[in-house]
């Protein structure tokens, strides 16, 4: 069988293996990142698992989790599963608190590009009508 009918479907490069991205105060030091999307299961169920919430009577779900503790969750879920490398070498354990303002610039920049291609993806999906064969009323023959 062959998968190539199937590339259209292919998750993108650049939440597998990731893009290169440089800061513009330090464009000559190269990122490696893994977009923090959906398809970066990893990132998306370290921050959906961070976030508590509580039902009331009616059945509505508010959310418990604190806005800081949410943004300081997504800082270390992007360093643990999106940061892949600085000039080809592991981020340092300290990044996070040694470089506050070049973290908040990397997400940023990968949110942009993420936003790119999910924007690529839904006007992928507009072209691309469903077709469907054979009988809804599950009859056979």
């Amino acid at each position: 069988m062959s998968l190539d009918k199937l590339s259209k479907y292919r998750v993108n490069k650049a939440f597998t293996e990731g893009v290169d991205i440089h800061l513009d105060d330090a464009p000559d030091v190269c990122f490696r990142v893994k977009l923090p999307g959906q398809y970066n299961r990893a990132y998306m169920a370290e921050m959906y698992g961070s976030i508590e919430v509580d039902f009331n009577e009616a059945g509505e779900a508010k959310t418990k989790t604190n806005i800081l503790k949410a943004r300081d969750t997504q800082e270390l879920a992007f360093i643990k599963h999106c940061l892949v490398s600085i000039d080809g070498e592991p981020a340092p354990d300290n990044f996070a608190s040694d470089f506050p303002l070049a973290l908040e610039e990397l997400l940023l920049k990968s949110n942009k590009l993420l936003e790119g291609l999910d924007k690529a993806v839904d006007e992928g999906s507009k072209k691309s009508q469903p077709s469907l064969v054979g009988s809804t009323s599950g009859a056979t023959g």
